[in-house]
């Protein structure tokens, strides 16, 4: 099954509408992003159609519950989900934040390749970063609870913080949170490993 066929199913199982010329975007960027791998170590996964599932399509697995026109992707490394999220809406404005220097000169030089204006690669701590975003997301970061201590200042009374998580849901940490708290069950395409999206939002009153 080529590259395009396979992203096409998995977009049709996840029922997202995308054009050929964002598929090509995103074959791109993996193929980007495992150039740049055996350089910089970027990411533990070497292998292209590994990346395709386990970044891209994971990556993609979480794209409906993308709110409102910004989000903040903490720890970004090597743009995940940012930059895949970002390819499928272009009129969304992503900041990718990661304290790695050289992950932060990778996605700079994907943006210019690939001609991504709406992403905002930053070299920072994340507690350092001001502004305000519709979304707070992070995959693979840290517990749901140090992520809601390191991030609380950009939560509002309208916006959510979204920890894309493998099998555990750390339900002792979560109970600890002055939040409300709903959690997804995730299938990705083609994986067979269990994925849970955790969504936090300020409570109400």
């Amino acid at each position: 099954m080529t590259p395009e066929i396979k992203i096409q199913k998995a977009l049709d199982e996840l029922e997202i509408k995308a054009t050929d010329e964002q598929i090509n975007q995103w074959i791109e960027y993996l193929k980007l992003l495992e150039k740049w791998n055996k350089v910089y170590n970027m990411t533990a996964i070497k292998n292209f159609d590994d990346m395709l599932d386990k970044h891209l399509l994971d990556s993609l697995s979480v794209a409906k519950y993308i709110k409102g026109n910004s989000t903040v992707d903490v720890g970004t490394g090597g743009g995940l989900p940012g930059v895949v999220l970002a390819i499928l809406y272009p009129e969304h404005k992503f900041t990718l934040v990661d304290s790695v220097g050289k992950k932060i000169m990778f996605l700079k030089n994907a943006k210019r390749v690939m001609k991504l204006d709406n992403i905002n690669p930053v070299n920072i701590r994340i507690e350092q970063l001001e502004g305000q975003f519709d979304n707070i997301i992070s995959r693979a970061f840290s517990a749901a609870d140090k992520f809601y201590d390191l991030c609380k200042h950009f939560l509002t009374d309208s916006n959510q913080m979204l920890a894309m998580k493998g099998p555990d849901l750390e339900e002792s940490n979560l109970a600890k949170l002055p939040l409300d708290i709903e959690t997804y069950q995730i299938t990705v395409p083609f994986l067979e490993a269990k994925r849970n999206l955790i969504v936090m939002r300020k409570k109400n009153g």
